[in-house]
């Protein structure tokens, strides 16, 4: 879509004969369409808030400039797929802005209000969000600054938003990369978003993963992506880093084993998010053994009790099963996103940069220790 968007505004700009601008035009068409591809059907962003932004930023500008070069008649939003992509930034927040940092992402990354206004907007809304403008380039700069008026001509057709689409106060589940946004209710503190699939091409070996906010500060879950890249990041060595490895992540390690490489044993294996759900409490399940190439696990439920009541309590529970003969070597990780403070031999806090703390309390069904390891790699601590 970047690409596309910046040949396109060259071309459109600079190339005067009609039927090269009308090849670029098809082209464009036809090409951009497989940046959808970094999508779930359900609108899930497989690369992460950051590359919606930046991709979907430029999906939008070069939908208005396809609009205006053929009178309306090419229309990128026209896909149904895009009317589930489009609402993408509505239903990953945790709590406005705060979203999952999974993947690359990093932790308080948001998204852009420009791109929410303009999909208000498209769908012909008068109600627009307020925020600073969030873009990569003058051009989108320009035509966000413009999009954002409501009585603005359109060169595309205002759309209706798909009847599909409803809002719940409580939660939403994208179904198809299996990832819960659970939000607080009444009083309750804690919002959370748990994933079980939905990798992609910028994403770490975290499945079960989830974050955890606390009147809406990040405590527990995961750390987010590196803040730079470099060679070893997309080579042989990406997932040596336990930044991006399942080590650095809130999931088990079996038999000394992380978790193989996502988007291969996705490919490979169905795994299932199954929910039951209530007013006060959610509670979330899957079966995680499938990640693990250890042949001598037979299972391994992780299951997560969302409870709403009073100011809120998250548990999270592991139940691992052997094979027959098997000794079971077993350690859940949580990972703190703050100061950890142990308060005894099964307990402990965690307490953020701003003040905000929250109590950690562990149990299991046999005799067990706890460690604390800091980890640091891509100045990511």
């Amino acid at each position: 879509a970047v690409c596309w968007n910046g040949m396109t505004t060259a071309v459109l700009a600079t190339v005067p004969n009609v039927t090269q601008r009308a090849s670029v035009i098809v082209s464009a068409t036809t090409q951009t369409l497989n940046y959808l591809k970094s999508f779930t059907d359900d609108g899930y962003g497989l690369e992460g808030v950051g590359y919606f932004n930046y991709g979907f930023g430029d999906f939008t500008e070069l939908r208005e400039k396809l609009c205006e070069a053929t009178q309306g008649n090419v229309d990128l939003f026209a896909s149904s797929t895009v009317d589930a992509v489009a609402q993408f930034s509505l239903y990953f927040p945790m709590r406005q802005p705060n979203t999952a940092a999974f993947g690359d992402d990093h932790l308080g990354t948001a998204f852009s209000t420009s791109i929410a206004n303009y999909v208000q907007w498209a769908y012909g809304s008068n109600t627009l969000l307020g925020g600073t403008l969030v873009s990569n380039s003058l051009p989108s700069v320009l035509m966000m600054l413009t999009s954002n008026v409501p009585n603005l001509p359109r060169a595309c057709a205002a759309l209706a938003r798909p009847t599909a689409v409803a809002s719940d106060p409580l939660r939403h589940i994208f179904n198809i990369s299996q990832v819960a946004v659970l939000h607080a209710s009444n009083q309750s503190l804690f919002d959370m978003t748990f994933k079980v699939t939905g990798n992609g091409g910028h994403s770490h070996n975290d499945m079960g993963s989830y974050e955890i906010l606390v009147n809406n500060t990040f405590v527990l879950g995961d750390a987010g992506g590196p803040l730079y890249y470099e060679a070893r990041t997309f080579d042989s060595r990406r997932y040596l880093s336990p930044l991006m490895n399942s080590f650095g992540h809130p999931v088990p390690v079996v038999a000394g084993m992380n978790q193989s490489e996502a988007v291969s044993v996705q490919a490979s294996h169905k795994f299932q998010l199954n929910a039951t759900l209530s007013p006060m409490v959610d509670t979330l399940t899957t079966d995680l053994a499938a990640a693990y190439a250890v042949p001598t696990l037979e299972s391994l439920v992780r299951q997560v009790t969302f409870d709403r009541t009073g100011l809120g309590k998250i548990t999270i529970q592991d139940t691992v099963t052997m094979k027959a003969g098997a000794v079971v070597d077993f350690e859940s990780a949580f990972t703190a996103l703050g100061a950890w403070t142990s308060t005894g031999a099964s307990s402990g806090k965690v307490i953020t940069a701003t003040g905000t703390t929250v109590n950690v309390c562990i149990s299991a069904s046999t005799a067990f220790n706890v460690q604390a390891v800091i980890l640091s790699d891509y100045k990511v601590t």
